[in-house]
């Protein structure tokens, strides 16, 4: 894919160098017959023929078709720059909030069925929040301590919102965060809530390659591609784009009591979000190295 960007950028602006010489060409052409009119006639200069018209024609088609490619490319290329920022930052954030709370991640969920943790967003109003609902109401609970003082919100909506108009959320923060690793193991997990907890930074084994917080948008423009691809910022403070290859396996049943249907402790379910309920939970590698 990367080659044929290329390639396709080197023709368009191969294209685009030879249209000044090509001009350069047409002016002394007619320059050339304009000398060439004996002195004392009226100069009979013809325009250009039909034939001339439509190649111009087609050379602008051919042009335009080149460079719309690569345009589109330079501008999803924009917005995967702006959401590596973007969850750069909400992973500072996250590990602000370690420090503050001794090396545990953002846990602010009740461990009881249904809803029953109350939220407030920065508006007043009161959301009712499922156990694993934490997953895309961080925001709300974070926003007081450690958003208000940043000032712009912005950093909230993924540049791929208007791909992925059918998503209900833009950036999640992992189910795996709010259970011991043994909860996202077949053979060790228990009947919840014995498992649920907060996790800290010493059960994260693999920092650099630990999601802690996944542009969802992204993930759902691309998942059903040929090439599909996730963003992620990492517990070591970076962001990085991860190909759909490089992903490890997703725990099957989610999170809650192992059906995705009728969780009482959440809703949503197995392996349709990126990074959510990773095998091994914290303790393991969210994506292999490139």
């Amino acid at each position: 894919m990367e080659f044929q960007n290329d390639a396709v950028w080197v023709v368009g602006k191969n294209a685009l160098l030879a249209v000044p010489p090509v001009l350069v060409l047409w002016t002394g052409r007619r320059r050339a017959l304009m000398e060439n009119v004996p002195r004392g006639n009226a100069p009979d200069i013809r325009g250009f023929t039909l034939v001339e018209t439509l190649a111009v024609i087609a050379v602008i088609a051919v042009i335009v078709a080149i460079l719309l490619p690569v345009l589109s490319h330079v501008r999803r290329s924009g917005r995967v720059s702006a959401t590596l920022n973007n969850l750069r930052q909400h992973a500072g954030i996250f590990l602000l909030y370690t420090n503050d709370y001794a090396e545990q991640f953002p846990y602010f969920t009740r461990p009881e069925p249904g809803l029953s943790t109350p939220l407030v967003d920065p508006s007043g109003r009161v959301w009712n929040t499922y156990y694993f609902g934490a997953f895309h109401n961080w925001a709300l609970a974070l926003s007081d301590g450690y958003y208000n003082s940043t000032g712009s919100r912005e950093g909230f909506v993924s540049p791929f919102r208007a791909e992925s108009p059918g998503v209900s959320w833009d950036y999640l923060y992992p189910c795996v965060f709010l259970a011991d690793p043994a909860y996202w193991r077949s053979i060790t997990r228990m009947v919840p809530p014995i498992q649920f907890r907060s996790t800290r930074l010493h059960d994260v084994v693999f920092p650099g390659a630990k999601v802690l917080i996944s542009d969802e948008c992204y993930w759902e423009s691309t998942r059903y591609t040929s090439s599909p691809f996730a963003a992620g910022g990492c517990v070591d403070g970076h962001a990085e784009q991860v190909a759909g290859y490089r992903m490890a396996q997703q725990y099957g049943p989610g999170d809650g009591d192992g059906n995705p249907l009728s969780s009482p402790y959440g809703h949503h379910g197995g392996n349709t979000n990126a990074f959510m309920h990773l095998v091994g939970g914290v303790s393991e590698r969210d994506f292999i190295d490139k």
